[in-house]
C-alpha cells in the first residue's frame, strides 16, 4: 500500500498547473484587447491575449473595471504543464497514455475511499482496536472478554453496534458492562465499523 501511494504521489507531481496573471490599463477598444500586448506576467509587454492561448495557456478568469482613460483588464492565465514522456514502472509513457494512467489511479483511489466509508479502514481500525480493544478481547478478537461477552470477530458491524447502545442505555448490567460504558462515548459508528473491518482482514 505504502509503495502505491508513493507511485501516485511521484506520478502526480508530474503535473503542474502555472498560472500567470497580465494586465492592461485605460483601453479604449474593447474590440482590439486580444491581439495588444498585456503588461505582466508572462506577457512582458509582448504577448497578447492571442499569443498566450497560441502558448497553450487558457483564460481561467478575466477582470475589466473602469480606468481613467478607457478600461482596465486583468486576465489571470493557466496552463497545464505535463511532461511529453515519463517512465512508470520501468516503462515509458507518452503524454497521452500518462494522462490515462492518471485517471485510472484517480479513478481507484476513489473507489478505495467511498469503499472504506462503506466498510471501515482497516489501517484505524487495527491502531484504535490495539490501543483500547485488545486487552480484553484478544489479539484477534477471539476471546469472551471476562467470560461473558462473544468474541469479537465472530460478530458484524451491527451485533457490535447493538451492544454499545445496550451499554449506553445501560440494558446491559455487571463488571464488564462498568468497563465498556467508559468506552461508549469514544465508539463513534465510524471507529466501530473500522474495527470491524479489521478483525475481518485478520487471518
Amino acid at each position: 500500500m505504502l509503495k502505491k501511494s508513493l507511485l501516485v504521489l511521484s506520478t502526480l507531481s508530474l503535473l503542474n498547473a502555472e498560472t500567470t496573471m497580465c494586465f492592461k490599463k485605460n483601453h479604449f477598444d474593447p474590440t482590439t484587447i486580444e491581439t495588444i500586448p498585456l503588461q505582466g506576467g508572462k506577457c512582458e509587454g509582448v504577448f497578447s491575449v492571442k499569443d498566450m492561448k497560441e502558448q497553450g495557456y487558457t483564460v481561467s478568469d478575466i477582470k475589466i473595471s473602469d480606468g481613467e482613460s478607457g478600461l482596465n483588464y486583468i486576465y489571470v492565465f493557466q496552463k497545464e504543464d505535463m511532461l511529453n514522456s515519463a517512465i512508470i514502472n520501468g516503462r515509458p509513457m507518452g503524454k497521452e497514455e500518462l494522462r490515462s494512467y492518471l485517471k485510472e489511479i484517480n479513478r481507484e483511489e476513489q473507489m478505495k475511499k467511498l469503499k472504506e466509508e462503506k466498510e471501515g479502514n482497516i489501517k484505524e481500525g487495527k491502531a484504535f482496536y490495539e490501543a483500547h480493544c485488545v486487552e480484553c478481547h484478544g489479539q484477534k478478537g477471539e476471546l469472551n472478554a471476562y467470560g461473558t461477552s462473544k468474541p469479537l470477530k465472530n460478530m458484524t458491524f451491527e451485533q457490535m453496534s447493538r451492544a454499545i447502545n445496550d451499554y449506553e442505555f445501560n440494558d446491559r448490567m455487571g463488571s464488564n458492562a462498568f468497563i465498556m460504558k467508559k468506552y461508549v462515548g469514544i465508539i463513534t459508528d465510524d471507529r466501530l465499523k473500522n474495527i470491524s473491518a479489521y478483525l475481518k482482514s485478520i487471518k
